[in-house]
């Protein structure tokens, strides 16, 4: 329901559902990520990094923590702080080389430095170490 109200920029709605599962399963990571999509998506950044650091704390298994360390990225460079995405995206390449989550936030950053180069480097090495490579 609350994906369907993301899809229709119904932000109000979709937090709302987002904050019932919370209430029922305070950590599950997954709806953490999610509520913290949905402040990125109208610009509140500094309302979701605090969903994604819990998600973070919560997380179950590598893929998880790799999206929720991929949005807190993405967060960090919506404010303006590419240095803490940069810090992100290495330190999840150093831990889960093979995930592509992490090679694509490197691409987000030295996209968002004007490093074009730089990204399409990230991007190249994520294809070549990925096992996802259909992420990429």
């Amino acid at each position: 329901l609350a994906r369907i109200y993301r899809t229709l920029n119904r932000y109000s709605e979709a937090e709302t559902v987002y904050r019932q599962v919370l209430v029922k399963t305070p950590d599950d990571a997954a709806a953490l990520i999610a509520l913290g999509d949905v402040y990125l998506a109208q610009g509140l950044a500094e309302q979701a990094i605090p969903n994604y650091q819990r998600a973070l704390e919560h997380a179950s298994d590598a893929e998880i923590t790799a999206q929720a360390v991929d949005q807190l990225g993405k967060a960090y460079l919506q404010q303006g702080n590419a240095d803490a995405a940069l810090k992100l995206a290495e330190t999840q390449i150093a831990d889960e080389p093979t995930l592509a989550r992490g090679y694509l936030l490197l691409g987000s950053v030295r996209e968002a430095q004007n490093d074009r180069e730089g990204a399409l480097a990230a991007y190249t090495q994520g294809i070549a170490h990925a096992e996802d490579t259909l992420a990429l």
